[in-house]
């Protein structure tokens, strides 16, 4: 979710506050079974590489930024301020508990753009925008992946 409300503030000039929402949950049950020689199934629980895991992610983006418009050029500039939860539970079968991981944290992001249209033909944009990325739950789940035999993702920490 998100709101935007702009408010002039003289002539060609703009004034702009916004705010968004974001609240995502993500699961992952990796379940891994080896193979039983004595049913000829797989249906041995490889406890090293069972994990179930649960990730969620709020966050709150409040922003300004200040616009110019003029008959050839304009620009605007802005920051932004997010702060943001990252909550993990993870359930590692190998050691038969959970573990919860509470992480918070505040980013600050710039906003600049500049826009030169000299004429109909020709016209010369530059624009920075920050933002970062919550991470996926393959990146957080805290358990080892073998599906690239050449390439085996370590476990993280928590």
């Amino acid at each position: 979710m998100s709101l935007s409300y702009t408010e002039p503030v003289g002539l060609n000039k703009l004034i702009e506050l916004n705010y968004a929402y974001t609240d995502n949950n993500s699961t992952s049950d990796k379940k891994v079974f080896n193979y039983n020689t004595v049913t000829g199934k797989y249906d041995i629980t490889n406890l090293l590489l069972t994990n179930s895991f649960e990730n969620g992610f709020v966050a709150n983006r409040f922003g300004t930024n200040f616009r110019v418009q003029e008959k050839k050029y304009n620009y605007q500039l802005g920051v932004a301020v997010q702060r943001a939860t990252l909550t993990s539970d993870s359930y590692q079968a190998l050691l038969g508990k959970d573990s919860v991981t509470n992480q918070s944290y505040t980013n600050f992001f710039p906003t600049a753009n500049f826009n030169w249209t000299p004429s109909r033909t020709k016209g010369l944009r530059i624009s920075y925008r920050g933002r970062s990325n919550q991470p996926s739950v393959s990146q957080l789940q805290n358990v080892l992946d073998f599906s690239n035999p050449l390439y085996v993702k370590p476990v993280t920490r928590n």
